[in-house]
């Protein structure tokens, strides 16, 4: 048993380089998916969506933690056709911002 994997609405997403390349999605309904780059095996990202699964987490909170492990910056908008929503024109990001860990010396 995993969560749905109907990819329709609005939603978020973010490409996926490691453990497989392809594209991490989750929808406002509570769907959430994995899509596979042409060629790519997509066990090891169902393996650690359905890790989530088991471990009793929504839909939203497997993405947040999968983001922050193997995602980069995510995207809002329409999951069917990739379509990012926009504020006065321009594409909006959302999801961690990853700064320097280097501190500056005082």
């Amino acid at each position: 048993m995993t969560y749905p994997s109907e990819r329709a609405g609005h939603g978020r997403w973010t490409p996926v380089l490691r453990p497989a390349v392809g594209m991490l999605w989750v929808t406002d309904a509570g769907a959430l998916g994995f899509i596979p780059q042409n060629g790519i095996d997509p066990a090891p990202m169902v393996e650690l969506i359905e890790t989530f699964y088991a471990a009793g987490k929504t839909a939203d909170e497997a993405f947040d933690a999968l983001l922050l492990i193997v995602g980069s910056q995510a995207s809002s908008g329409d999951v069917d056709d990739w379509r990012p929503d926009r504020v006065n024109g321009r594409r909006t990001q959302i999801g961690p911002v990853l700064t320097s860990t280097y501190e500056q010396p005082r």
